[in-house]
């Protein structure tokens, strides 16, 4: 009996270890890429001192801080053609803060308020890139009745200039009517209307995945290497 139940424990531990979720990376001590639950905060801002340009910006847009944010991508693609489902390409789409770029002349909680609702429409647009390509790998996937690879290659720029357009909209508006007159009131409003669309479209949110693929500058998946170049915005221009 005894036996029994140290060989009954060791299955246990080895059953619990196999169920443990992978940790990826999504912050190193210069980057922290957009995860649901994580804000910004004033010890994000470690650049000490700030540029010309930095001051010129801040005086320009009535600013007390400069945040450096990005809208990064990069598509993996197959070494080696097969079609096995399991070597489709993968495409990345990550909203990102640069900790030792961004700087903050004081701590001015409206100023952090604004960098994370700047952060937030990036991701934003990470997530309409998502969906976009979503939505043409589904139809592929339909028509074909299966799993279809190099759609995520075809439309790639497509997606992410859909995600693009979206975020150069909804930054425009935040700059214009809340960032420039320093609005609380109209901040409120865009708060609102953030914390809506990121609810409505969580389950497009950037994956811990996405955060290390971009963070650690390779592909995860031994099978897949970065693709050296990609087809171009797809969309009908007038």
């Amino acid at each position: 009996m005894k036996r029994f139940l140290i060989i009954a424990s060791v299955f246990l531990s080895i059953g619990a270890l196999a169920k443990e979720p992978r940790k990826y990376i999504t912050e190193t001590d210069k980057y922290i890429v957009w995860q649901p639950g994580v804000k910004l905060t004033f010890d994000m801002f470690m650049k000490n001192e700030p540029t010309d340009k930095d001051l010129k910006s801040m005086k320009d847009d009535n600013r007390k801080s400069m945040p450096y944010l990005g809208f990064y991508r990069v598509l993996d693609v197959p070494k080696h053609f097969s079609k096995k489902k399991s070597n489709m390409e993968k495409a990345y789409f990550c909203a990102t803060f640069s900790k030792h770029q961004s700087y903050m002349a004081e701590r001015d909680s409206f100023d952090l308020q604004i960098a994370q609702a700047h952060w937030d429409i990036i991701e934003l647009a990470t997530r309409t890139s998502r969906i976009t390509l979503d939505h043409f790998q589904k139809q592929a996937d339909s028509l074909a009745n299966g799993p279809v690879s190099g759609v995520k290659s075809i439309w790639f720029e497509t997606a992410y200039q859909e995600g693009n357009d979206l975020y150069n909209e909804l930054l425009y508006g935040l700059f214009k009517e809340v960032i420039l007159p320093r609005d609380k009131e109209m901040y409120i409003k865009y708060r609102g209307l953030l914390d809506e669309l990121l609810l409505s479209t969580a389950d497009y949110a950037t994956t811990p995945e996405e955060a290390e693929r971009l963070l650690l500058k390779k592909p995860i998946d031994k099978n897949l290497k970065q693709a050296k170049n990609v087809i171009g915005d797809l969309r009908k221009k007038d």
